[in-house]
């Protein structure tokens, strides 16, 4: 009998064992740095009144939240060198800021399924300096009533950001030196109010060759702002923009050259639908509906009108 028992106890053991290897997730139950890579789960909420929340020092870490919520009074997650690939999801950050990137040697950044609340003036959801990719995906950046804190702040090539919903807060998406991206399925809502000058949706500036498509962008002080080449802007609806300030107001602002705008609804703004700027004349518009904008249905230089628009 005993004997019995002592195998079985072993056999348990190579289950056990075997188990944690196939998984192989290492629990996070309090404020930690990263410095080996993983695969990084929270067991628990957890919380750092005095600094940051999760630090990663490491190449090739997930960070699955788990469900759980991160909470610090300064960066949620501080990802730095020698920091090159990271993904992080399913779970909730508050805090000053949700995400920041110092990391100079980022290649690629993946935040799936994630609830930001940025709660003082002047943090932000995700805030990237890297040159590498960045990829959202169906997350949620709540800024709380008064906080003047941006939702986005990134670039780099190929990045992609998808299925979103911003609410609140002075800018939603500000990008530059965005190429071959994409901003596509995006709500930005309710931002601007407490915010100097003009805030806006949607911004683009630096890059090219972008989709930026389906986003729905209301109830704030600019609409969409595209500065830069080659890029399709289709399908999205601008509306309620009314503006706090001067040079705001308007749905769709383009400056830049060979751009295409179709299939848009811009309506119900105060400044004017479609405004292009800087003197370019060689971009192109069709097929968008443009009724109710106060400033006028399209302003600014000439461009080519491809025909369909309902003015």
């Amino acid at each position: 009998m005993r004997r019995l028992i002592v195998v079985c106890l072993a056999f348990v053991g190579l289950v056990g064992s075997g188990i944690w290897a196939d998984e192989g997730r290492i629990p996070i139950f309090q404020p930690t740095t990263i410095t080996q890579p993983g695969h990084y789960v929270l067991t628990r909420d957890i919380s750092n009144g005095a600094g940051d929340g999760i630090l990663i020092r490491a190449s090739t870490v997930t960070l699955d939240l788990n469900g759980h919520t991160i909470s610090a009074l300064r960066y949620v997650v501080n990802i730095g060198d020698p920091s090159t690939n990271c993904k992080i999801h399913n779970g909730r950050l508050i805090g000053h800021t949700g995400i920041i990137v110092f990391s100079t040697l980022l290649l690629h950044l993946q935040v799936e399924a994630v609830e930001i609340v940025p709660n003082r003036g002047g943090g932000g959801g995700i805030v990237s300096s890297a040159g590498g990719d960045l990829e959202v995906r169906s997350c949620r950046i709540l800024s709380l009533p008064l906080n003047i804190s941006d939702a986005i702040v990134a670039g780099g090539s190929g990045s992609k950001f998808i299925n979103n919903t911003i609410l609140g807060g002075c800018n939603g998406l500000v990008l530059s030196d965005l190429v071959g991206g994409e901003v596509r399925g995006n709500i930005v809502s309710d931002f601007g109010s407490n915010c100097a000058g003009s805030s806006k949706g949607i911004s683009i500036t630096g890059g090219g060759g972008n989709r930026i498509d389906d986003n729905v962008v209301s109830n704030g002080n600019s609409g969409i702002i595209i500065g830069s080449t080659g890029n399709l802007i289709a399908g999205n609806v601008v509306k309620n923009i009314l503006g706090i300030g001067p040079d705001s107001g308007f749905g769709i602002r383009v400056s830049g050259e060979r751009n295409l705008v179709e299939r848009n609804q811009v309506e119900g703004n105060i400044a004017c639908g479609i405004e292009f700027v800087g003197g370019f004349t060689s971009n192109a518009y069709r097929n968008n509906m443009l009724r109710g904008n106060t400033g006028g249905a399209v302003c600014g230089p000439a461009n080519t009108d491809a025909g369909g628009n309902i003015l």
